[in-house]
């Protein structure tokens, strides 16, 4: 039997007792779009950037603590009906923009729980290659929402940059 889930992170099995909790109504979806930086755009390598997005229906508010109230309560709404929750906006290294196998979901060049889209996130630069930068929408205890029927759009969006090595 898996042992439970207390609100710490589990790196093995685990079961989490936890309700699903409040859906909210089918026009209240979550939804999320890049603006900057845009599919196929070209930034040179180590040089600073700006990660934009925009998001709807979701009451953006900061998240729980990860390491002690982890996906320890169900999703709630807040009194618009909109899910409570934030964005986790990760930045992949992929081996080109062709590339068919996996990501490691471990490994990612960068991590940030975003609750205020309409603030860009500056990056540092990153090496030369190809990156995949995602947003996905988690409801206040980090869960992935729960949308209140399976037939909906994706949530989440993803772009795919290319750094280049610098001129010398």
């Amino acid at each position: 039997m898996s042992q439970l889930t207390n609100g710490a992170q589990q790196q093995g099995q685990s079961c989490n007792p936890t309700p699903m909790g409040q859906l909210p109504s089918s026009d209240a979806i979550p939804s999320t779009k890049f603006s900057q930086p845009l599919n196929d755009d070209t930034i040179q390598e180590n040089t600073p950037f700006n990660i934009s997005f925009t998001g709807s229906n979701l009451g953006a508010s900061p998240p729980v603590n990860s390491l002690t109230n982890f996906l320890a309560a169900p999703q709630q709404l807040n009194s618009n009906g909109l899910i409570i929750g934030h964005y986790h906006l990760v930045v992949e290294s992929l081996t080109s923009f062709s590339q068919t196998a996996f990501t490691n979901p471990s490994q990612f060049s960068f991590f940030k729980e975003v609750f205020d889209p309409t603030v860009p996130t500056q990056m540092a630069g990153l090496s030369a290659g190809f990156y995949r930068a995602s947003v996905s929408v988690h409801a206040t205890n980090h869960q992935p929402i729960i949308p209140p029927v399976s037939q909906h759009g994706s949530t989440g969006d993803a772009v795919y940059v290319r750094f280049l090595l610098s001129q010398i």
